[in-house]
């Protein structure tokens, strides 16, 4: 048996009318009381009114509190047209549509490395208190690694910009391990478990070297507040050689990301970051030592690999 599923024609609810906004807000924040979830990603924001996820918004403050959090999906959503569901508070943070399309051209040696280094500083001009959710594949769209065929060295450097760039990382299922998937529907496609006896997907191969590098690169966002909640300065550009900070003011914190897009090894000497005097730097995914010497940091990354350059703890 085959089941379509069309949604096209469903009727419309009219949701301009009280009784409907509230069998609405009955059922989905009466789950949310029942069962405990923190948060909501909310689909097609934009296809209802503001009117209506304002009085959302505020059932959500008075029923389950005011760490309730709200993702919005709204299609084509950027900084800027986030903003005007930030700026009534209607939602905590919304997906990036932009990131996924500049970050493949980018690793993929398109545009010049200066312009997507200005595009990472202007997703900083989010609203404060709201957040960008940036991703590489999802349900809607192809694959990124599908998009970059089936390169896993370009697709590592998305993931590495990916996760120490502004917002939320939002990692679609199965792509942390290789999940193969090209355009709908078989960017659906089932989990691969590889030898774990979870069914579907059971026997499907899985790049659990690819998860190792996912996990090396959350646990570094994870120890450095810079990473979610700093600021953005380009330090170098030239070439295939992108060298940014990112330097949190609150805790003092600071990482220096390098991103080699090119085939040939590449280098820079560039400031470091004024709190890392008198400390060891080292690289959050190898380990390897960083060289300082005085108030500069010499980066050589090889090719097409990133390193991202954190002051180890001397606690």
């Amino acid at each position: 048996m085959v089941l379509v599923c069309q949604v096209g024609g469903l009727p419309d609810l009219r949701t301009e009318l009280p009784e409907v906004q509230q069998h609405l807000f009955d059922a989905h924040l009466g789950l949310a009381q029942r069962t405990g979830l923190d948060g909501f990603r909310l689909d097609t924001v934009k296809h209802i009114d503001h009117a209506f996820w304002q009085k959302h918004r505020a059932e959500t403050r008075t029923r389950l509190g005011r760490d309730f959090f709200l993702l919005a999906e709204v299609w084509g959503g950027s900084a800027q047209v986030l903003d005007d569901y930030f700026v009534d508070d209607e939602m905590d943070a919304g997906f990036d549509f932009t990131f996924k399309g500049s970050c493949e051209a980018f690793v993929q040696g398109k545009g010049r490395t200066i312009a997507f280094a200005s595009y990472l500083e202007k997703r900083h001009k989010v609203r404060n208190g709201y957040h960008l959710a940036h991703y590489l594949s999802s349900h809607d769209e192809p694959m990124a690694l599908h998009n970059l065929e089936g390169d896993l060295d370009a697709f590592r450097l998305c993931v590495a910009l990916q996760m120490t760039s502004l917002g939320i990382p939002t990692i679609y299922y199965g792509e942390e391990v290789g999940r193969r998937g090209s355009v709908w529907p078989v960017n659906r496609g089932d989990m691969p478990w590889g030898n774990r006896d979870v069914q579907p997907g059971k026997g499907v191969a899985r790049d659990e070297a690819l998860r190792e590098y996912y996990r090396k690169l959350i646990e570094a966002r994870r120890r450095n507040p810079a990473l979610s909640q700093g600021g953005f300065k380009r330090l170098s550009s030239d070439g295939d050689l992108l060298v940014f900070e990112r330097t949190d003011p609150a805790s003092g914190n600071a990482v220096v990301v390098a991103v080699n897009r090119g085939a040939a090894d590449a280098s820079a000497n560039v400031p470091a970051p004024a709190r890392w005097q008198g400390g060891r730097v080292s690289d959050a995914v190898t380990g390897a030592a960083a060289t300082l010497a005085g108030d500069q940091l010499a980066v050589t990354v090889p090719a097409r690999q990133a390193r991202v350059f954190v002051r180890e703890s001397t606690g």
